[in-house]
């Protein structure tokens, strides 16, 4: 006789077998999509820009962006602009040998851009679009353009080095660095360039100095403390402030428009990601996840993006992401 109840005792078994693997495949599920929906890497989404790219820097009108890109089948470096609005792109410099742009910061009314021309030294060139036909300028075109800075020592044997470029926001005068032998310390000059001042009393090496928006403060990175942190010196008093406080390191800052955040790289993960200092409340907000390098971030004009340099796809291209609120 047959036993029909073991058969259905089998066949239920099953069932209900079968029932539970699926409910847990949706459970499962459900705590993937949970995780996702709310994982901080999904708070800031990167979009790409321009593939072969780095160092950028929004014109103050945002329908222009300064970058170094190196020319295709080439190592050479140059400096290049993209419309934001179109996707073209054209070429500023055509350089040869030894030199090479970097750093590229505009004026506040977008019709002069600077940045450093690396030879066998580092120097400040100030480029004035009214003068500029359109035609990409070559390394002696540029070394006719380049600022006093802080000028050789009276022995003619000490070079100093002037690097760092960055525009008040009146357009008046830039601040930058100088290496001289060992000290690296912050000045400001005039925006042709000349009358050079080193800002007070400076302690350690202090790099990329950067104005804040109503154009009292600079942001900068010092090792001062014995690692590279960044503060704000005010330009009033020359009160320094420290900003941030981490066993790695911590630099390349750049103020938002309203003067609120500071964003800037640091080691603190592993290798080079973003983050965002509060400066009222203190908040501190990673912005970028990825295993690659994420560097040299730029707040656009209107205060709703941040473009950066990344190594994601191998090279370094640009990206930009929405700006914390």
């Amino acid at each position: 006789m047959r036993n029909d109840k073991g058969l259905f005792q089998r066949i239920g078994g099953t069932v209900i077998g079968s029932l539970v693997k699926v409910l847990l495949l949706i459970f499962f599920l459900l705590v993937v999509i949970s995780f996702v929906s709310c994982s901080p890497t999904n708070r800031y989404d990167p979009r790409l820009l321009i593939e072969n790219g780095l160092q950028m820097s929004w014109s103050p009108s945002g329908k222009e962006i300064a970058y170094v890109a190196d020319r295709e089948g080439s190592d050479t470096h140059d400096l290049y602009l993209y419309d934001t609005q179109t996707g073209n792109i054209s070429q500023v410099t055509e350089l040869d040998g030894p030199y090479a742009p970097a750093f590229p910061s505009w004026s506040p009314n977008g019709q002069k851009l600077s940045f450093v021309l690396y030879s066998e030294g580092l120097d400040i060139v100030l480029l004035d679009f009214g003068k500029f036909d359109g035609t990409p300028l070559d390394s002696i075109e540029l070394r006719e353009l380049i600022a006093k800075g802080v000028p050789p020592t009276q022995t003619g044997e000490i070079y100093a080095w002037n690097d760092d470029p960055h525009w008040s926001p009146d357009g008046t005068k830039i601040a930058f660095i100088s290496w001289l032998e060992e000290n690296v310390e912050i000045y400001i000059m005039d925006e042709e360039g000349d009358n050079a001042i080193k800002i007070g009393e400076q302690v350690g090496k202090n790099y990329e100095p950067t104005w804040s928006p109503d154009g009292n403060s600079l942001a900068f990175v010092s090792d001062r403390d014995g690692n590279l942190e960044i503060y704000t010196v005010n330009l009033i008093s020359l009160e320094v402030s420290r900003i941030t406080n981490s066993s790695e390191i911590d630099q390349s800052p750049d103020w938002s428009p309203d003067g609120k955040w500071l964003v800037f790289e640091s080691m603190r993960t592993g290798n080079w990601d973003l983050f965002a200092f509060h400066l009222e409340s203190g908040e501190l907000v990673q912005l970028t996840f990825d295993e690659a390098d994420d560097y040299t971030a730029d707040w656009s004009p209107d205060g709703s993006l941040i473009g950066f340099t990344s190594l994601r796809l191998g090279e370094a291209a640009l990206y930009v992401i929405d700006a914390p609120e």
